[in-house]
């Protein structure tokens, strides 16, 4: 009966593992500003924030966020002091279904910082995550 007992207690170890290695963000940390992110997380709000990100370090203007006029003076801000390095900081789920996801940048004049955040905000649509707020510390 023990060694029962023992298989479900271990069974149930094992699914709160994978569940808890599921979460976005596993753990936070205050010190130093360190986050530990989940390895078995949905990478896809991630990539669509980076695909954005990497058009614009290209000099390309992509097609979001949806606000043109927004579009227009980020992509020349960015023109202006491009980013070459960025680290992801923080993902968090906002009360209206997007995430917010946060990295850090620099670039060959500017040491990345968590000081020096860029704050994309990502929304599932149609299937797809897409971009619908960009903004970086300059």
């Amino acid at each position: 009966m023990n060694r029962i007992w023992m298989s479900v207690l271990a069974a149930i170890a094992v699914i709160a593992l994978i569940i808890w290695l599921r979460q976005p963000v596993m753990l936070r940390l205050p010190i130093g500003a360190k986050t530990v992110f989940g390895p078995l997380r949905d990478r896809a709000p991630e990539n669509a924030a980076s695909s954005f990100t990497m058009a614009l370090q290209q000099g390309g203007c992509p097609s979001s966020p949806r606000d043109a006029q927004l579009l227009n003076t980020t992509c020349e801000k960015e023109r202006r002091i491009p980013i070459t390095d960025l680290k992801l900081v923080n993902r968090e789920a906002e009360s209206n279904g997007s995430l917010r996801i946060v990295y850090a940048w620099g670039n060959s004049q500017i040491p990345i910082s968590h000081r020096n955040p860029v704050e994309i905000e990502v929304v599932k649509t149609d299937g797809s995550w897409h971009v619908v707020t960009y903004d970086r510390v300059f």
